[in-house]
C-alpha cells in the first residue's frame, strides 16, 4: 500500500480522527479509504444514471402517464 500524506488544519484533523471513531474504524486512514470508495461508487452510479436517462430519451416519443397509469399496468402484468 502507498503512503500519502497531507497536512490538514488541525481542526479538520479532530473533525476526521472523530468520525473515523464514531463509525468504529480501525484509523483516520482507513475512513479516508472508505471516503474514497464511497466517492468512487456515488460517481459510477451518476454516470449510470445519466446513461439510463440518455437511453430514456433516445427510446422514442414520451407516453403521457395520467392518473391511474400505474395501477392499470399492474393490473395487465397481473392478468398476463
Amino acid at each position: 500500500m502507498a503512503t500519502f500524506s497531507i497536512d490538514l488544519p488541525e481542526s479538520s484533523r479532530q473533525l476526521l480522527d472523530r468520525r473515523a471513531r464514531e463509525a468504529g474504524f480501525a484509523s483516520t486512514a482507513d475512513y479516508l479509504v472508505d471516503l474514497i470508495r464511497r466517492d468512487e461508487a456515488i460517481e459510477r452510479a451518476e454516470r449510470e444514471l445519466a446513461d439510463m436517462m440518455q437511453a430514456g430519451i433516445d427510446s422514442g416519443d414520451p407516453v403521457p402517464i395520467g392518473p391511474g397509469h400505474w395501477d392499470k399496468r399492474r393490473d395487465a402484468l397481473r392478468k398476463a
